[in-house]
Order: structure tokens, then C-alpha cells, then sequence
């Protein structure tokens, strides 16, 4: 058993971050001119600087997935966890930033408590978690043996030994109360799961001999990492056993754990949960549309749209391990009855479900940039918007910022009875002076997406009027429609660096400092090498020494001096 001791922490008491926005604008210098040596694959570049690492609750499928992982599905479906804020584009980061408040901490009680009662209901997994066979209520050797395997699936790692006793007091006590063993396990699962060391990804790591300003993640720790990133659920009892064993300590030894991760289910649904929101697809089902236009629009087919981006994401990524930059460029997709019908005009997959069909060439379409999901999330109830979808373009996939508009500026765009097509209507941004400098960054991305109305349907004329969708843009240049800005999209090593920078992110709950950017760059480079795999870019990623690298934190490091001259006292936060 460990014999580490961890800091408590206050779940009242809000996490400190201290991470700086590094955005690159075009045709700005990204750092020194002057280029490092060129490291081994293992290892972070000279100019890496790690960051703290923040204090991340579990988002509501990570909570979820741990309890069945832990017990049931059955289990998981009792949970209810708190939702989950947004904040920089993902939940990750507001887990990571935003304390609990008394409402969120009864929430997980209740949450606790129920999970407990439905996984004492499966009798079969409560004994194998036990492993012995209980004398009495008083069975103290099989409440510990219990306690020490319950509390290492709850906490990643094994309980240090003021841990093992606590739990193991709750159980005996309870099942003393109730006369029942049983109720003890019950009271020891509703208090593990409202630990903090359940709730939150605690990474202390330790320090390094040569470098006092970093710390190594544990191997527990490394594992939790590497677990919850790439398949958005704890450690299994098999990568906890190569943790303890030292198998994740070198970088060979955790690409091979991230190829066995990536190689399961879950790595799949876990990607699908990134891109989802990524690509802001979430709650696609109440993106409201006028009905007396677009009488065809439906939940049904919003959940179409969304099935539709994210198989061909999984055709891409999982099915072919093929060239990531195709979600720009893919003249392919996949659709069921309602997306042949209401969107693309073509034929149903014959016999029902799903079938893979070429886009229709004179629709002009190019991945997920013209996909429906996307189209419909970006536009308006009643019309298009350029200003929504070339801000999209611009964030989510070049990773560029805009501020809002100035107090007192006037939105609306004139009426379509005096400029019958949007590239006339949004001119009036163009002209005037506190618009211009935004909407000309803009606008023109929006507007060669203009072929789709506000669900996606093609269409090659605005009320009579035949569409204009070339663009010059300051970013890509000079192209035509989506499959120009396709095209232009996947020739940017800009593009390539924001959906890493974005992985990145929603990885490790906060945005990329100044001084991680040179391993995101190092990494673009590497999946550029390597045929642009994104699972290839994972497990780089992953084995890479800056993935259990952290900054020393002072609170903790003043805390372990504090242990090791025998104090006691006021615990430090992490």
C-alpha cells in the first residue's frame, strides 16, 4: 500500500488557473524565429513550459462512465450528476475553473445515493468486489479488503493508510447500526463517491531532481491522465496494475497503453463527445427553425444532421485511420431516410438505416463544412448568416478570436425587399468604419457557404437572384464555395494546428499557455509525418514526457516540507 499522503481539499473552494491565450494571428511570428534542435520523439521541446495543473471535476460522461465502470450500466443510469458549464468552447475547462457551490455538492449526495442502492442490487458484482465471504457485521478483515479494492477503482490509485482507516470505520460502524454487513458496503460506496478524490482528477505528481520548477505525474496520476483523455473513463483494474507496476513511467510504455485504450469502444465514443462539441453540435434537436419555411425540420432530422458528421468522423478517424484533413474535403458522407429526402435529394439507403452515398457533384459540397449539422447551427431561423458561420469557420477551425461588436452599433442588416442576396445586405457592414475591420474577416467565409439555407438544403439562387460565393479572405486567399474553403482549410498547417490545439484543450481542461504551444506545434509537424492520423497524433501526444509533466506548485510543495518536518496544521490546496 502507498504510503503518500494526499492533500484534502475543500470542494467549497474555488481552483485557481493560471493560463495565458496564445493565439497566433495571420501572418504573425509565433515565438523565436531561431529553430530548436530537434528533439527525440519522447520528449518535449527545449522551449516547452509546463503549466500548473488545474484541480478538474468529472464532467457529468466521465462520472457516469466511471460508476459503470466501476459496477453496472445499470448503476451508471441511476447517477445523476449536475450538468455540465461551458466555458473557452468546452466543459472541460469550466470543470476545471468553476467551484462547487451547496447545491452541485447535495446534487452528488443524492447522486451517491442512488448509484449505491442500484449497485447493491447487483449481487453478483458486489461479491466479486468483496472477495471474501463475511462472518458477521463485524467482519472487519472482509469490510478491509472491500475498502482497499472499492477505493482504488473510486480513486485511481490506492488508498494511503488514514484513507483506509476512515472507510473502514464508516463500514463497520454502519453495519454495526444496522446489524448488516451489507449496509456497511452500501455506506462505504455513498461515502467514496462523494470524496473529492473521486469527483476530481487530482494531479499532485512529484518532483523532479534536476528541474524544481516541474513535477512528474505518478504513475497513478499518468494513468488517470491518459484514461479519461482518450476514452473519456477511469483507469480499468488492468492499467492501474501496469501504473503500479511502472509500465507507464517511460514513453514506451505509454504508447502502448494508448494504443490498447484507443483500440476499445470507448475510445470511439469519447472522440465522438469531443467533436460534438467541437463542432457545437449538442442540443442540435432545439435549434429553432421557422416552420412555415422549413416545414421538413424536425428533431428526427436534427438528430439525423448529427449522426451524419459524426460517421463520417468515425469512417475517417476509426474505419480508415485516414488523412484527418479530409473532414474539409470529403466528397462522401453517410445519410439515413430523413437526410436522403429533406436534404440531399437522393434515394433512402435501400433497406432502412444507414448507407454511405457520393454527395451530389452539383451541390458543390466539401465535408463538414457543408454538412446540414453544421449549416443549421450556424444560421438564423428564418435566413442564413454569414457573420455566424465565418465566425465559426474562423474559431473553430484557425483557432482565431473576434471581439464583440462596439456598444451602440446597429446588427440588423436591411430588409430583403431593397438587397435580395446576403452579399448585399452584409455590405452595409463593410461601410461602416466601427464594422468594417470585424465583418471583412468575416463575412467573406460566411458568404461562400451561401449555396445551403439555414438547414443545409442546396440552392443556387436567393430569392431569383443567382448566388456569388467566391471569397478572398486575409487567411486562405482567393477560392469558390465550400469546396473552395475545403480545400483551402486542409492546405493550412494553421487548420491541422487548431484541431490539435483543441484536442489539447478539452485534454487537459485548459487553454494552451505560451509555452505549451512549441509541443502543439512539435506534434502538428509529427502528425503531418505521419500521414495526418489523428489516432496517430493521440498516442503521440500521450507518450510524449510533456503529456506527466506539470509546474511545481508552491501550495504543494511547502505542504510535503511541512509533512516531512513532522507538522501538522492547515492543510495545503492543491
Amino acid at each position: 500500500m502507498s504510503s503518500r499522503r494526499y492533500p484534502r481539499i475543500d470542494l467549497r473552494r474555488p481552483t485557481a488557473v493560471a493560463a495565458t491565450v496564445f493565439a497566433c494571428l495571420a501572418g504573425a511570428a509565433c515565438g523565436s524565429t531561431e529553430a530548436p534542435p530537434e528533439p527525440p520523439p519522447s520528449a518535449a521541446p527545449a522551449t516547452f513550459a509546463p503549466t500548473q495543473a488545474p484541480l478538474r471535476r468529472l464532467r457529468a460522461a466521465q462520472y457516469q462512465n466511471a460508476v459503470a465502470t466501476m459496477f453496472s450500466v445499470e448503476a451508471a443510469l441511476a447517477a445523476t450528476p449536475p450538468d455540465d458549464p461551458e466555458l473557452n468552447g468546452f466543459t472541460s475547462i469550466a470543470s476545471a475553473q468553476l467551484a462547487l457551490n451547496d447545491d452541485l455538492v447535495r446534487d452528488y449526495q443524492q447522486s451517491a445515493v442512488a448509484v449505491a442502492a442500484a449497485a447493491m442490487g447487483d449481487g453478483a458484482r458486489i461479491a466479486e468486489l468483496l472477495g471474501c465471504n463475511p462472518s458477521g457485521a463485524d467482519d472487519a478483515a472482509c469490510m478491509t479488503a472491500f475498502v482497499q479494492r472499492m477505493g482504488r477503482l473510486a480513486f485511481r490509485r490506492a488508498l494511503v493508510a488514514d484513507e483506509l482507516d476512515d472507510y473502514l470505520d464508516v463500514g463497520l460502524f454502519a453495519a454495526g447500526e444496522a446489524n448488516d454487513f451489507y449496509a456497511g458496503v452500501e455506506y462505504v460506496i455513498v461515502a467514496l463517491l462523494q470524496s473529492p478524490n473521486f469527483l476530481f482528477m487530482v494531479e499532485v505528481g512529484e518532483p523532479v531532481a534536476d528541474a524544481p520548477a516541474r513535477r512528474h505525474l505518478t504513475s497513478d496520476e499518468a494513468a488517470t491522465r491518459m484514461a479519461f483523455f482518450l476514452t473519456d473513463g477511469p483507469p480499468d483494474e488492468a492499467l492501474l496494475d501496469a501504473a503500479e507496476a511502472g509500465d507507464l513511467d517511460t514513453p514506451e510504455g505509454r504508447r502502448e497503453a494508448a494504443l490498447g485504450l484507443l483500440d476499445r469502444p470507448e475510445a470511439r465514443r469519447a472522440m465522438r463527445n469531443f467533436f460534438t462539441e467541437y463542432l457545437v453540435l449538442d442540443d442540435l434537436e432545439l435549434e429553432p427553425k421557422d416552420p412555415n419555411l422549413f416545414p421538413e425540420w424536425s428533431p428526427t432530422l436534427a438528430r439525423s444532421m448529427r449522426e451524419e458528421t459524426l460517421r463520417l468522423l468515425d469512417d475517417i478517424i476509426w474505419t480508415r485511420d485516414a488523412d484527418i484533413r479530409e473532414m474539409y474535403t470529403a466528397n462522401y458522407t453517410f445519410v439515413d431516410a430523413p437526410l436522403a429526402e429533406s436534404i440531399y435529394g437522393v434515394p433512402a439507403p435501400a433497406g432502412g438505416g444507414w448507407g454511405r452515398i457520393d454527395v451530389p457533384e452539383e451541390q458543390g459540397r466539401s465535408g463538414i463544412i457543408a454538412h446540414p449539422s453544421v449549416l443549421t447551427r450556424q444560421a438564423n431561423p428564418e435566413s442564413t448568416s454569414a457573420t455566424h458561420r465565418g465566425l465559426f469557420v474562423l474559431e473553430r477551425f484557425l483557432c482565431r478570436t473576434m471581439p464583440p461588436p462596439p456598444d451602440g452599433v446597429v446588427t440588423e442588416l436591411p430588409p430583403s425587399s431593397t438587397a435580395p442576396t446576403l452579399r448585399e445586405r452584409v455590405a452595409v457592414h463593410l461601410e461602416e468604419p466601427s464594422c468594417a475591420g470585424c465583418h471583412a474577416i468575416s463575412d467573406p467565409l460566411g458568404l461562400s457557404l451561401e449555396n445551403y439555407d439555414p438547414i443545409g438544403v442546396y440552392r443556387d439562387k436567393e430569392q431569383g437572384e443567382v448566388i456569388d460565393a467566391s471569397a478572398d479572405h486575409v487567411i486562405t486567399g482567393a477560392f469558390v464555395g465550400a469546396q473552395g474553403l475545403g480545400a483551402a482549410l486542409a492546405g493550412l498547417d494553421d487548420s491541422t494546428l487548431c484541431l490539435v490545439r483543441n484536442l489539447y484543450r478539452h485534454g487537459t481542461g485548459h487553454v494552451e499557455t505560451e509555452g505549451e504551444l512549441p509541443l502543439l506545434v512539435m506534434l502538428r509537424d509529427r502528425m503531418a509525418e505521419n500521414g495526418y492520423s489523428l489516432r496517430g497524433f493521440l498516442v503521440s501526444l500521450v507518450s510524449n514526457d510533456a503529456f506527466v509533466t506539470i509546474e511545481a506548485n508552491d501550495n504543494i510543495a511547502d505542504y510535503e516540507a511541512s509533512l516531512a518536518r513532522g507538522e501538522t496544521g492547515q492543510e495545503a490546496q492543491p
